[in-house]
């Protein structure tokens, strides 16, 4: 969210944070034009709350998005539809990928050509396919070992290197190859192993990756921004009490680098940036 305002100029908020305004009498008085980004993710009953406000404030309301990606968590997601039945407009020219290569290959998967699109990629070296998980895994954590040493500095390597993964269990299993590695070779501070709910544990060390996965805005009345969910960070600290880190946040500069003290259950140590947590 924060990228997305830095970008385009315009003040920006999730749904949740509109239907909390519409839902407690504020509504959408006072805006023009709502422009509702990656349209197609918003749930059908979000979306009448917000058709609702907006019929009774006069805010114009445009959205934006793709319905052959990512569709609600919620019930359905009638972008695609209200898209067709208005006959609104379609961006037609690729800018993203700048290979003509990358570009024919996207064309091929969004046209369910998957075959012809991963052969493509194959050829191009970017598809490795392993016979078992294990190797999956092995083969992840060296290649993000093997880019992680060209990084300028940690929060470099941590913006410009990801790695993807189905579930939590895979997740966790990679995180864990990563950090037993990075120990290994001398990367990592002193840690501690911190109790979660359900039986679960979590093990920070000095020098881990971590992705902060709940908000905090207490440090916004002071500071101006608080710490927000999908913040990156590096850990520099680990107190029986929490966890200190170095962290940026996805449209934060360089020089706005800020500490905060997070509680564990509220801190996931990522060492490949996975997509999901435990």
């Amino acid at each position: 969210m924060q990228e997305l305002a830095a970008e385009s100029g315009i003040d920006s908020r999730t749904v949740a944070q509109w239907l909390y305004r519409i839902d407690n009498g504020e509504g959408l008085a006072g805006v023009d034009v709502l422009v509702l980004d990656e349209a197609n993710l918003t749930d059908d009953r979000a979306r009448a709350a917000l058709y609702q406000a907006g019929r009774a404030s006069g805010t114009k309301i445009v959205e934006i998005g793709d319905p052959k990606q990512l569709r609600s968590v919620g019930c359905g997601s009638m972008f695609g539809y209200i898209h067709a039945a208005l006959e609104g407009p379609t961006l037609v020219e690729n800018r993203r990928q700048r290979s003509e290569d990358e570009r024919a290959a996207l064309a091929a998967y969004r046209a369910g050509r998957y075959s012809e699109a991963l052969s493509s990629y194959a050829v191009g070296g970017q598809v490795v396919a392993t016979h078992t998980s294990d190797e999956g895994v092995a083969a992840m954590v060296a290649a993000w070992m093997h880019a992680a040493k060209g990084a300028p500095d940690a929060h470099t390597r941590a913006d410009g290197l990801l790695m993807l993964a189905k579930t939590n269990e895979q997740v966790t299993r990679i995180n864990e190859a990563v950090q037993a590695v990075r120990e290994a070779e001398g990367q990592l501070g002193d840690g501690r192993t911190f109790a979660l709910p359900g039986g679960r544990q979590v093990t920070f060390r000095v020098g881990d990756q971590a992705i902060l996965r709940r908000n905090d805005r207490t440090a916004q009345a002071v500071q101006g921004e608080g710490v927000l969910n999908g913040y990156r960070a590096i850990v520099t600290g680990v107190e029986e009490a929490g966890v200190r880190s170095s962290g940026t946040s996805p449209a934060m500069h360089r020089d706005r680098r800020r500490t905060p003290r997070c509680a564990p259950r509220s801190t996931s140590p990522t060492p490949g940036c996975s997509s999901a947590t435990p």
